[in-house]
């Protein structure tokens, strides 16, 4: 996966020789800047302006539903062994009507290795155009390529249209040559973000490759915490690209997984995507699973949730998890295998309903208001 290809030749025209180089070196070293170039954004603006119709002042205890099934709501008690039973715990929200979205900060990372030559790298291209449709002057967008080595083509900046033309510019310019290290583009796009000085309401990572890349998912930016909320979404281009491991990297920042064959499912895909960004009515969601011990059957517990292995963290009884943002009219769903105890004891009819889970949700709405939600699944 880190075989080397020959770059596409240079163009000779004096002034696009260095920047050919530049954009297909294999040769690059990532340098050790901080990237605290961003374009300047005034972020108490923006989010009056966000707000005059949305998102300001919503409750999310009102927005949001949390709910519980088990397979079967009612149980026979048991003197005799321990009971496993499936449960699914869900995570919904109302539409919400806005009249404006939340504005973003978006770091496209672009697979320019020698495999991506030709129709995959062409339809990237093209599918800029789609991108930058949906970003206005308070969205910032930064491109980064990578093959066997990372490099930052632009800051973020603001969309505008001049600053368009210009990302339009650059992206056209990038050929095919080299490996292919997405760990180097995905740690780039870290550096990136954390090292802003601006940060706008909501943050995403766009994955444009084939993910034919098998240690992607074991260099450091996995472990990495980002200081403030991240999506990644992920964009496999070309019949023989890799969907497992694009799924994975998705994964890792709560987001999707897309595959791009053709221009006409560009636009399908990149409306989804963008929308889901632009519809964020929360972030930083903290969900927790905890058995109840306090009813009569005591020794109640989660056998197994369901998930990526890095999804999960047990603490103690609990189980916890993290999700990036909530989107508006959007449902996120939880597995998980419950063990209820063998009963020995004789209940009367005011003991037969009793709580054996309790979901609770912690999370903040777009102006930073924390909220804690909670409901018990009753059997």
């Amino acid at each position: 996966n880190n075989t080397n290809y020959n770059a596409m030749p240079v163009r000779n025209t004096k002034n696009n020789k260095m920047m050919m180089q530049q954009f297909t070196s294999t040769n690059y070293q990532p340098s050790n800047s901080d990237y605290k170039d961003d374009e300047e954004i005034n972020v108490e603006k923006i989010i009056k302006e966000n707000a005059k119709e949305s998102v300001k002042g919503l409750n999310l205890s009102e927005l949001i539903t949390l709910k519980a099934n088990i397979k079967n709501s009612s149980i026979r008690a048991s003197s005799f062994v321990d009971q496993d039973f499936p449960v699914v715990v869900s995570l919904s929200t109302e539409k919400v009507k806005t009249g404006s979205k939340s504005s973003t900060d978006l770091v496209c990372v672009i697979d320019n290795s020698g495999s991506m030559r030709g129709q995959k790298l062409d339809l990237v291209k093209k599918t800029f155009s789609t991108i930058l449709e949906y970003l206005d002057e308070n969205d910032r967008l930064s491109v980064i390529i990578f093959n066997s080595y990372a490099q930052r083509l632009t800051n973020l900046m603001r969309m505008t249209s001049e600053n368009k033309q210009k990302t339009l510019s650059v992206i056209n310019s990038i050929n095919a040559g080299g490996g292919t290290n997405i760990s180097q583009g995905m740690g780039v796009a870290y550096d990136v973000l954390d090292h802003r000085k601006y940060v706008n309401s909501v943050s995403g990572i766009f994955l444009l490759s084939d993910g034919q890349d098998g240690g992607a998912l074991s260099g450091p930016w996995r472990s990495r915490k980002l200081k403030d909320s991240c999506s990644i979404h992920s964009f496999g281009y070309g019949a023989d690209h890799n969907p497992e491991l694009m799924t994975k990297v998705a994964d890792v920042g709560d987001g999707n997984f897309y595959f791009i064959d053709k221009l006409d499912t560009v636009d399908e895909a990149f409306v989804d995507c963008l929308g889901s960004l632009i519809s964020t009515i929360a972030n930083d969601i903290q969900v927790s699973l905890t058995p109840n011990q306090s009813g009569i059957l005591k020794g109640i517990k989660i056998k197994k949730v369901y998930g990526d292995e890095s999804m999960w963290k047990k603490n103690g009884e609990s189980y916890n998890t993290k999700s990036t943002y909530l989107i508006s009219g959007k449902q996120k769903d939880y597995v998980m295998e419950v063990v209820i105890p063998k009963c020995n004891k004789e209940l009367n009819d005011q003991e037969k309903k009793m709580g054996i889970l309790n979901f609770k949700v912690t999370l903040k709405n777009m102006e930073g208001k924390s909220f804690t939600i909670e409901k018990d699944l009753e059997i």
